[in-house]
C-alpha cells in the first residue's frame, strides 16, 4: 500500500501519475497488480501487489556483489520486456534503476521482474481527440534534470527531453553494474557524472561485459526522442550471448538451488545499509523554478538549482490526467 498526503498543487502529487500508469499497464505480466486506489480527505492511496526483494538488494547479497553475466543478461531481457510494455502504453519511466526493479513475491512470479514506481514517469503520446490515435508530444527546448544521477542517460544531463532510448539506455547501465558491481562514475556528483558519461571509451566502459554491449549502447545513443527503440535487435544481442554459454531462460539465477552464489546466500538476510548520494532521485516541481524537490522514497538532493532553471520549460507531466478516482 501507498499513501501519499493531498497537495495543494494536484501536479505535485506523485501518486496519481504512479496510478495512471499501472492502469494502463494492468495486461503486462511485468507490471505489478492494481487492487484500488482512492483519496480521503487528507491523502491519495493505492494498494497493488506485494513484490520481493529489488536487484538492488540482491546485488548486495551476493558475495561479491555483483551477479553472472547470465544472471544479470537475462534480467536484462525482462527489464527490457517491461519497458516495451510501458512505452506501448505511451509513457517513458525516467527512473529505471536496480532499486526500481523487483522479483515476485510468490511461488508463481518469483522469476518474474517487475518494473515499478512511475512516479516520474511521462506521458509522451497523447489522443488525438475525435480519434483512436495517439500524437508524439514535441519535445520541450529545456527540462530540468529528473532521474538518479547515477543510472540516467546523457540527455538527461544536457536537460533534453527524455524518450524511449534513455529509459533503455538506464536500463543498460543497471545491467553493467549488476555484471560488474559499479559503474566507473560511482560516488561522483551530478557534473562530474556528466563528464564521465560524455568521456568514457565504451571498451573501458564495458570492459568486463561481452562484446555486445558496445554495438547495443552505440545504437541506443544515435536514436533520438522521437525514434522508436529496435526492442527485438537488444534481445537477439543478449540471446546470442546466452546461446554462446549455453545458459537457458529456464536456467536457475544465481541465488537460487543450482545457481553460482546459492550457498553463500541461502537464508541470509539483507542488511541495512545507507544509501548512496549517487542514488538519489532528482526531480523538478512543475510549480517553481527550483530544480531539485526531495523525493518521497530517497534522500533530497544535495546540489542548489542554476540560474539558468528560469529558462527551462514547466513539467506539466500531468496535465491531461484526470483525478484517481
Amino acid at each position: 500500500m501507498k499513501v501519499e498526503p493531498l497537495m495543494m498543487n494536484s501536479n505535485d502529487e506523485i501518486l496519481k501519475m504512479e496510478v495512471f500508469v499501472l492502469k494502463k499497464m494492468q495486461k503486462s505480466k511485468h507490471a505489478c497488480r492494481l487492487f484500488c486506489a482512492g483519496r480521503t480527505n487528507t491523502f491519495n492511496y493505492m494498494i497493488m501487489s506485494l513484490l520481493g526483494k529489488n536487484l538492488s538488494d540482491l546485488r548486495y547479497m551476493m558475495p561479491s556483489r555483483r551477479f553472472t553475466t547470465s544472471t544479470s543478461l537475462r534480467l536484462g531481457k525482462q527489464g527490457l520486456q517491461a519497458l516495451k510494455d510501458l512505452h506501448t502504453t505511451g509513457f517513458i519511466h525516467r527512473d529505471v534503476k536496480p532499486l526500481n526493479l523487483s522479483l515476485g513475491s510468490t511461488p508463481s512470479t518469483k522469476r518474474i521482474l517487475f518494473l515499478f514506481d512511475f512516479g516520474l514517469s511521462r506521458q509522451i503520446f497523447l489522443p488525438v481527440q475525435g480519434t483512436n490515435e495517439m500524437k508524439l508530444r514535441e519535445p520541450r527546448k529545456k527540462v530540468t534534470f529528473r532521474g538518479t544521477v547515477r543510472y540516467c542517460s546523457i540527455n538527461v544531463h544536457q536537460h533534453k527531453e527524455q524518450g524511449r532510448h534513455d529509459d533503455l539506455i538506464s536500463l543498460i547501465y543497471t545491467i553493467v553494474e549488476l555484471i560488474t558491481g559499479e559503474l566507473p562514475w560511482r560516488g561522483l556528483n551530478r557534473r562530474e557524472c556528466a563528464t564521465v558519461k560524455a568521456s568514457i571509451p565504451d571498451k573501458k566502459l564495458f570492459n568486463q561485459c561481452p562484446g555486445n554491449f558496445t554495438t547495443i549502447y552505440t545504437y541506443l545513443k544515435g536514436l533520438e526522442y522521437s525514434d522508436l527503440p529496435n526492442y527485438e535487435f537488444i534481445v537477439k544481442k543478449f540471446d546470442d550471448i546466452l546461446s554462446s554459454k549455453n545458459i537457458k531462460d529456464e536456467s536457475p539465477y544465481d541465488w537460487e538451488s543450482g545457481g553460482r552464489y546459492f550457498d553463500d546466500v541461502a537464508g541470509k538476510v539483507m542488511p541495512k545499509r545507507h544509501r548512496n548520494p549517487d542514488e538519489q532521485v532528482e526531480k523538478d516541481s512543475s510549480s517553481t523554478v527550483k530544480e531539485e524537490v526531495p523525493s518521497t522514497e530517497e534522500g533530497p538532493s544535495t546540489e542548489g538549482g542554476d540560474s539558468e532553471m528560469m529558462e527551462i520549460d514547466k513539467e506539466n507531466t500531468l496535465e491531461d490526467l484526470q483525478d484517481i478516482k
